[in-house]
């Protein structure tokens, strides 16, 4: 009897143990999910929504990877972990083939068909194409132009060790061969930001009848961006004849979107802590660096100091920017949205996002000195530039995390 009350108690033990470590498991994998649901939700705020749910239509993003090695399932706990730059590249749209520029100088042509159809063909691989000039923090921006490619970069100078140059080189379209041709250096390298250098963003402007090139350049330590005998912190207009140069506007920190519409400019522009802007360009003006910023500068930033930066543009004669972002997004490239993509999208502004992971959907009023509307759209990835396809009506996205092309598109091609 003594026998079987022992076995019996073993026995009630040893469910209670199981029942233990039954519960403990449920319990963690519960928690985890509920960490891991937190993580999207604070990546892409309160009531955001993850596609293929936006605001008033169903969108779909279809990633391509463009190295087989990659890992498309990026989770939310390694964002931070996930970047590598060699990721970085930029896309242009010629006809039905879809050219991407890495940042080593790699050139890849795609057919946009195949990518659709999930096959990463590549047709034609052009090996650093710009040679010797080549730099660590290679390219900075594209354009395509009539039948030239344009490559803007970080030129290495001869004579100060990590100083650069902007340059821009142009090659005649020819699948062949390309050959590029250096057509515009600034005169001299930034001493004063080191490896901090960006800008570079392109658009063509014609003005009085003469083609133009506008030029973005970057200037982190604010010590260029105020001086009109500086070419950093600006934007650029460079004559497509002589590539002669003026400055178009000053007073810029890292622009690193730009868009022509109907030769009205707008920028995208890495602020310092916070103040990321979008800006609406207009010739010969001031937008404050680094005396105005709605952000703050990163080294020996104190909540208990006063601010350091004028928070007011306007009262200071600087021009206001259209947005601020407070906290700061990431931002990189803006894009408008064709009539034919989505009817309701109609005169709306995509603007993409590489710390925030996110394309935010911008509504400006007529005048754009103002933004009515916004929605986030959470990608989950680093957005580096956005490219529409009219012959497809999709848009391209260079995805750092995971270095693959999104396809964002109202059809579901998966």
């Amino acid at each position: 009897m003594i026998k079987k009350i022992k076995l019996l108690t073993y026995i009630f033990f040893l469910i209670i143990l199981i029942f233990f470590f039954f519960f403990s498991f449920n319990f963690t994998k519960k928690i985890n999910a509920k960490l891991q649901e937190r993580d999207i939700l604070i990546l892409k705020d309160y009531k955001g929504k993850l596609l293929p749910n936006t605001q008033f239509s169903k969108l779909y993003l279809k990633k391509i990877p463009l190295n087989p090695d990659n890992n498309l399932d990026v989770k939310t706990k390694n964002l931070a972990k996930t970047y590598n730059p060699n990721n970085k590249f930029f896309i242009e749209i010629d006809k039905d083939n879809v050219i991407l520029i890495y940042r080593d100088g790699k050139i890849l042509r795609h057919k946009t068909k195949n990518l659709i159809k999930n096959k990463s063909n590549i047709i034609n691989s052009f090996d650093n194409v710009l040679g010797d000039e080549m730099t660590s923090l290679g390219i900075l921006g594209t354009m395509l132009h009539k039948d030239e490619i344009f490559i803007s970069y970080a030129k290495s100078s001869k004579k100060i060790d990590n100083c650069f140059h902007m340059a821009i080189s142009k090659s005649k379209i020819n699948y062949k061969k390309l050959f590029f041709e250096e057509i515009f250096s600034t005169k001299k390298c930034d001493e004063n930001s080191g490896y901090d250098f960006g800008g570079g963003r392109m658009v063509p402007l014609i003005e009085n009848n003469k083609e133009y090139v506008l030029i973005t350049t970057s200037d982190y330590s604010g010590n260029n961006a105020q001086d009109l005998d500086s070419q950093y912190g600006k934007i650029l207009q460079i004559s497509l004849d002589k590539y002669e140069y003026q400055i178009f506007s000053l007073g810029h920190r890292n622009p690193q979107g730009l868009i022509n519409i109907n030769n009205k400019i707008l920028s995208t522009e890495h602020g310092p802590m916070g103040g990321d802007e979008i800006n609406l360009i207009k010739k010969n003006s001031n937008y404050g660096w680094k005396i105005a910023s709605y952000g703050e500068p990163y080294k020996n930033f104190s909540n208990e100091n006063e601010y350091k930066l004028l928070k007011s543009h306007k009262k200071n004669n600087f021009e206001e920017p259209i947005y601020a972002y407070t906290p700061s997004i990431g931002i990189s490239e803006i894009i408008n949205v064709n009539k034919n993509f989505i009817n309701k999208w109609e005169n709306n502004f995509l603007i993409t996002s590489l710390n925030g992971r996110s394309i935010y959907r911008a509504v400006f009023n007529e005048h754009f000195s103002k933004v009515i509307t916004q929605e986030k759209i959470f990608i989950g990835e680093r957005i580096r530039d956005i490219i529409y396809d009219k012959n497809n009506n999709i848009f391209l996205l260079a995805l750092e995390d995971t270095g693959s092309i999104g396809i964002l598109s109202k059809k579901n091609f998966n």
